[in-house]
């Protein structure tokens, strides 16, 4: 059994199609606009992280997860609407089929019985020997008693007189004397009698019939089959034969119609605003009825209804009359409106739910990816190069194995890494050696270039102005330095965005600490890389190499006790411990929770000034940002008023 909706489409038209496709872009488009103003920060950051390519695992998990989860409250509506069209029609078309299926298959054998009656009382009266009019007339009436579906029986001549005749009264078949209906002057009667034979067709009215719908049977009287004086003629009641067929399966708003040869109502189901006999040749019902099947339509049918949409099926008979079952399409609306508003109140439950179970979804869903971006760190970015995963202990060998090559594999990416930034590292330095010296000596002429063998070493730098000596310019650029092997100024920069844009959609602090260091010597730089990276600890944490003589650390979901403290045991740490010439440092520290309107570079320029801060106070100090913006000594608490311009510290 085929479904309306989809295979007969375009019939339908494109009313509902557009008004349902209408009505689920709006509501999208609200339920879009509910949530900006709602959470407008949390979806200015989720846009954000959508249009840039996140630099971490956390950040593309996180962006996936949260598509998967609104995809289907931005479905739902249509799924739904798609969904209950479907169902409705499912049901009802059935419903019209089996109705036009059953009076198609009932109705022909009802009338046939009938008609073969008819032929059985022609034919025992042919035989009969006594013709008279007293027995004509009981013959008639006892065949009449048992066959109320005629609404009047007569035995004519040829002539067209009434011999006998019987009519239905208050339910039972009595004698009728009176006129039937000026049968001389029925059409169908001229038909009858010029034809000799069987005769059917259906009339207007006839003998206590009113308007009902009227079938008119003729039966020559015969003898061994040859016509003798006259027929057995009646009005069969196609009401009281098929109406309780009709009235039987007319459940559900479905109607009944049975038309002729041509096109003309024989039966409709009460309440249709189709009369009996009324030509139906032109009506949208039959512009689509020629052949048997389902099919829609729009006119006026039903009494109580404007033009309106139908489905209809159509059952063709053997005789040319047709069968066509038809049900009203526009309650389909009111099952539709339920379904959306379920949809609309599911919708809205969820955008509250979402709102109460935000600090669940932190622990349930942000917390876990995190685990999870942490345990595959090792994998995402050129930073992690240099931590190499081991299989756990308990591990199948084939697993052991299988980390062993693993292992193999990233050991030879490193080393080789190693070597091209070493080789890149000595070239740069070389150029470096060799414009010094020529930029130096007077000598060298034409803008030829002298090597020196022992270029004159530039002191330890004044930490306080901090000069970038020209010999280790340029190894921190890109994404890895090949002297600490930390993250270099662009992994630093795309993390800080990341991380506030991290922060804004999650409202959550994070902190940035700077360190400056007094060294020049590789090897102490080296030291003092690795006592940051273990001091701060957290993979999650960003430790980098951004200038010749700073380090920056970015810390996510850290406030500024928490960024004390670390802050703090990096200046413990390096101060404590001794390797090579010894060193002095500086920090500066700031944390923020990041707001969409807030400015990134603003704040990072702040964490500058405390550096400088902590720099012109003396070796080892801490400089932070309080939460009133102002700058702060760690040491002494002391409320600092910092002039760029100058190098006055003033206490306050």
């Amino acid at each position: 059994m085929s479904i309306l909706l989809f295979r007969e489409l375009v019939q339908f038209g494109v009313g509902w199609q557009v008004w349902l496709a209408g009505f689920c872009m709006l509501f999208m488009l609200s339920l879009l606009l509910i949530i900006l103003q709602i959470q407008r920060p949390q979806f200015e950051g989720l846009l954000a992280r959508t249009l840039m390519k996140g630099s971490t695992l956390y950040s593309r998990l996180l962006v996936g997860f949260r598509f998967v989860a609104i995809v289907p409250v931005l479905t739902l509506l249509p799924l739904l609407a798609v969904i209950s069209t479907t169902t409705m029609e499912n049901m009802q078309l059935p419903q019209v089929e089996r109705l036009a299926e059953s009076l198609a298959v009932s109705l022909p054998p009802l009338v046939k019985s009938k008609i073969t009656g008819l032929e059985m009382l022609s034919g025992h009266i042919g035989a009969a020997e006594n013709s008279t009019e007293l027995a004509l007339s009981g013959t008639l009436l006892r065949h009449h008693t048992t066959n109320l579906e005629f609404a009047s029986l007569w035995i004519a001549r040829m002539s067209g007189d009434i011999v006998v005749a019987s009519a239905v009264k208050n339910g039972q078949a009595v004698p009728w004397s009176g006129p039937v209906a000026g049968v001389a002057m029925l059409n169908s009667f001229k038909q009858a009698v010029i034809k000799g034979e069987l005769y059917v067709s259906p009339v207007e009215k006839g003998a206590t019939t009113a308007a009902a719908p009227m079938v008119f049977v003729s039966v020559p009287i015969t003898l061994n089959g040859n016509p003798r004086w006259g027929f057995v003629q009646g009005l069969l009641n196609l009401r009281n034969v098929a109406g309780g067929l009709v009235s039987q399966g007319a459940v559900d708003s479905a109607s009944v119609i049975i038309t002729d040869q041509r096109n003309r109502v024989i039966l409709a189901s009460r309440g249709l605003a189709l009369e009996p006999f009324s030509d139906l040749s032109g009506h949208p019902l039959m512009t689509a009825a020629t052949t048997e099947g389902a099919y829609t339509f729009s006119g006026r049918v039903n009494n109580d209804e404007d033009v309106a949409r139908y489905v209809a099926v159509s059952k063709p008979l053997d005789n040319g009359w047709r069968v066509i079952a038809t049900a009203i399409r526009a309650k389909a609306d009111l099952t539709l409106l339920i379904y959306m508003s379920i949809g609309l109140i599911w919708s809205l439950l969820a955008i509250v739910l979402a709102r109460g179970l935000a600090p669940l979804y932190g622990h349930v869903v942000a917390r876990p990816l995190q685990k999870l971006e942490e345990s595959l760190d090792i994998f995402d970015a050129e930073r992690t190069l240099s931590i190499i995963p081991k299989a756990p202990e308990d591990a199948p060998k084939e697993i052991r194995r299988t980390y062993a090559r693993v292992r193999e594999s990233m050991r030879s990416s490193r080393d080789a890494y190693r070597n091209m930034m070493k080789a890149v590292n000595e070239g740069i330095e070389l150029r470096q050696k060799l414009s010094f010296s020529n930029n130096n000596d007077g000598e060298a002429a034409d803008g030829q270039v002298q090597p020196v063998d022992n270029p004159k070493p530039s002191g330890p730098p004044d930490l306080a102005v901090a000069p970038e000596a020209p010999m280790l310019e340029a190894t921190w650029i890109g994404r890895l330095d090949s002297v600490t092997e930390l993250s270099g100024l662009d992994v630093f920069e795309g993390f800080f965005g990341e991380a506030w844009t991290l922060g804004v959609t999650d409202s959550r602090p994070m902190a940035v600490i700077l360190l400056r260091i007094g060294a020049t010597d590789d090897e102490m730089i080296k030291f003092i890389a690795q006592k940051i990276k273990i001091s701060v600890g957290r993979t999650l944490d960003l430790v980098a190499r951004i200038s010749a003589w700073e380090f920056g650390m970015i810390l996510p979901d850290t406030d500024v006790s928490g960024a004390l403290s670390v802050a703090g045991g990096i200046c413990e740490s390096i101060q404590g411990d001794e390797c090579g010439q010894p060193t002095t440092i500086g920090i500066g520290v700031g944390s923020i929770i990041p707001n969409a309107n807030g400015n990134a570079q603003s704040f990072l320029d702040l964490c500058h000034r405390a550096l400088e801060t902590a720099n012109q106070a003396g070796d080892g100090q801490i400089a932070y940002i309080n939460d009133k913006g102002k700058l702060v000594l760690h040491a002494s608490d002391d409320m600092i008023d910092w002039d760029p311009g100058t190098t006055r510290i003033s206490q306050q």
